[in-house]
């Protein structure tokens, strides 16, 4: 039997549905090799010009709001004060990165106006030591690791 590579719809149902047309896009990262799928690479796709940019312009603003940062096995949850300015970083550091890096996931939790926000990016195995480069914390030196950030 020939292997057939099913259409990115399929790909994407198979898995999970797509929340979003870029999701669908980023969903076709994946490649289905006979019956094993394989996760998209764990590799920025900017340029080492681009990528600096980004580590010390939106990167270097997100790092200074950042209030405490707990590493995760394979994540750093960030946490920020309760501002509009906060939240919007956060929402241009999720739209930018999950162009170029689309094996990262970003959960977003919000509570009350005067609550922190917290920001939790997490990837397949290996993706802690990414997001390390990205200097958005302290580096880890273990997992559930918690540091305010002064």
């Amino acid at each position: 039997m020939p292997n057939v590579v099913p259409s990115p719809s399929a790909i994407a149902l198979s898995n999970r549905p797509p929340k979003l047309a870029l999701e669908s896009w980023i969903w076709n990262f994946h490649r289905r090799l006979g019956d094993r799928v394989t996760e998209p690479a764990i590799a920025c796709q900017l340029t080492d010009s681009e990528f600096r940019a980004r580590r010390d312009g939106l990167l270097a603003a997100v790092r200074d709001i950042v209030v405490t940062a707990t590493w995760q096995r394979e994540g750093l949850a960030l946490e920020v004060p309760p501002s509009r300015n906060a939240l919007g970083l956060l929402l241009e550091l999720i739209a930018a990165e999950r162009t170029c890096c689309p094996f990262l996931q970003f959960r977003l939790e919000t509570g009350p106006a005067d609550a922190p926000t917290r920001l939790t990016i997490t990837g397949p195995p290996g993706s802690r030591t990414f997001l390390e480069t990205l200097r958005l914390a302290p580096p880890s030196e273990g997992a559930g690791r918690s540091q305010e950030i002064q």
